[in-house]
């Protein structure tokens, strides 16, 4: 049942969305996000209406935990990549339900980021079709002109900071507030790096530089936890202070 819902909310819902707004909405990005957001509302429902009418997906996940660490503890294959050889069984084993744990508190931000994906995929696509001699939706904007309002950091900034206040009532609310704010980090990291990455394919453009060139860099950035963060902080400078327009001023003094 969780692969039919799961199909519909991830595949279908966001060409709905965009077949019904796509006329009267002419930025595709912000078409995206109303998709995401759209789909992320029927995503939290359906788990919700799933737990009440069958086994709850967190209880599925969590009860599986132990299960798989027990599992895995005994696989020194396992261990040895983790760098866990050197460690005794019990010791082991509460590395490895603290790594699985944490990848489960993750699911809900990366279901957002696939779901993000999947709709600028999806909205490529469809862009490409025509009813007559009508688009069925405006095209998108090249990545590289693509700017996040700065509001987004003030609100990065406020979502941390009710994060950290629901994480100091943790005797009442359990591991609510380490919950949110991993995922809250997820998603702003991941929402940075896409204005890091847009700022890159605009300077890569303005040097007139070849896109696979841009490509590469893109990638030698996201296979290191250092390129991740320069990514990041590229594109907290360009919300924040507008950093595309210095280097657009300096290219031009050039």
């Amino acid at each position: 049942m969780y692969i039919i819902n799961f199909f519909i909310i991830f595949f279908v819902t966001p060409l709905i969305v965009m077949a019904s707004i796509g006329k009267r909405i002419k930025n595709g990005y912000k078409i995206i996000g109303i998709c995401v957001l759209i789909s992320s509302i029927f995503l939290a429902l359906t788990f919700g209406i799933l737990s009440m009418f069958g086994r709850p997906l967190g209880e599925f996940i969590s009860g599986n935990i132990d299960r798989i660490a027990s599992t895995a503890v005994h696989s020194e294959e396992i261990t040895s990549m983790l760098g866990f050889s050197e460690l005794s069984p019990s010791e082991r084993l509460s590395k490895l339900v603290e790594i699985y744990t944490l990848a489960v508190n993750s699911v809900p931000a990366l279901l957002i980021i696939i779901l993000t994906v999947i709709s600028y995929l999806e909205y490529l696509l469809i862009s490409s079709f025509k009813i007559g001699k009508d688009k069925l939706v405006s095209d998108l904007l090249p990545l590289r002109d693509l700017t996040f309002p700065k509001e987004t950091v003030w609100g990065a900034i406020a979502i941390y900071m009710i994060t950290f206040a629901i994480k100091s009532l943790d005797v009442y609310l359990g591991d609510v507030g380490d919950v949110l704010e991993i995922n809250a980090r997820i998603l702003f990291q991941f929402l940075f790096q896409i204005q890091g990455i847009s700022v890159l394919l605009f300077l890569i453009d303005k040097k007139n530089w070849h896109k696979s060139i841009g490509i590469l860099i893109i990638i030698v950035f996201f296979m290191n936890a250092i390129g991740q963060m320069l990514l990041s902080f590229i594109g907290f400078f360009e919300m924040g202070f507008g950093l595309r327009k210095v280097i657009d001023k300096k290219i031009d003094r050039k």
